[in-house]
C-alpha cells in the first residue's frame, strides 16, 4: 500500500489499505494511511472520519494526534489542528516537527511574522528535517523578505534537498518551493532550471 502511495497510484494503494484494516481492525496506523491517501484524493470526509477512528483506537498516541491534525489541517480546519498541536507541544516543546507545523498553521491563518519568528530560533539544524524545511519555504514565500530571507531559505531548502531518505512527494514539494524561492531572491534563471527539475 505504501509503495503505491509514494507512486502516486492513491486508488489502488486505498485498496490495498483497506484489506490491511479488515485483517488488524484495531491498528490505527493503517488507519492514518487510508486518511493520508484519501486527503491527497481530495475526499475529506472519508479522510476525517477514518483518522477519528483512529483517534478512538489510540487516543493517547501522540503519532495519532498529530496525523489527526494533519488531516484537519488538509481539511482546512486550521482551529482545531492547531489545538491538537498546542496540547502536543505542551509535553514536546522542542519537537521540530510540531513546531514547524504550528508555523505553518499560522501562516495560512495569515499570522506569517508569528510563523517566522516560531521558526527562527531552529534553523540551524543538521541535517535538515524535511518538515522544517516545507514549513521555512512556505513562509519565506508568503511573507515578506525580512521575516526569513528568501536567499536564506533557498540554500537550506538545496541542502534539504541532499538529504537521502525524502520520498517522491517530498522531494518535488521542496523543489518546487526551492524554485519560487529562487525567483523571489531575484534569480531567475536559477528558479527555471530548478522548476524544470522540479516538473521532471
Amino acid at each position: 500500500g505504501d509503495a503505491h502511495f509514494l507512486q502516486g497510484a492513491l486508488e489502488p494503494a486505498l485498496k490495498i489499505y483497506q484489506a490491511a484494516s479488515n485483517l488488524s481492525p484495531d491498528d490505527p496506523r493503517i488507519k492514518v494511511n487510508m486518511a493520508n491517501a484519501y486527503s491527497r484524493l481530495g475526499d475529506y470526509e472519508k479522510a476525517l472520519s477514518v483518522i477519528e477512528a483512529a483517534r478512538a483506537i489510540a487516543p493517547d498516541r501522540p503519532d495519532i494526534a498529530f496525523a489527526h491534525a494533519n488531516t484537519l489541517r488538509a481539511n482546512g480546519n486550521l482551529d482545531a489542528a492547531r489545538a491538537i498541536i498546542d496540547s502536543l507541544l505542551a509535553n514536546a516543546p522542542n519537537d521540530i516537527a510540531l513546531i514547524a507545523f504550528k508555523a505553518e498553521i499560522l501562516d495560512r491563518a495569515g499570522e506569517s511574522s508569528a510563523a517566522a519568528a516560531m521558526l527562527a530560533p531552529v534553523l540551524d539544524q543538521d541535517p535538515i528535517p524535511h518538515a522544517l524545511a516545507r514549513a521555512c519555504g512556505q513562509i519565506a514565500i508568503n511573507g515578506k523578505q525580512d521575516e526569513l530571507p528568501p536567499g536564506r531559505v533557498a540554500a537550506l531548502l538545496g541542502k534539504a534537498l541532499q538529504a537521502p531518505g525524502l520520498h517522491r512527494f517530498e522531494r518535488r514539494g521542496l523543489m518546487f518551493m526551492h524554485a519560487a524561492l529562487l525567483q523571489k531572491s531575484g534569480k531567475p534563471a536559477e528558479a527555471f532550471a530548478a522548476g524544470a527539475r522540479a516538473n521532471a
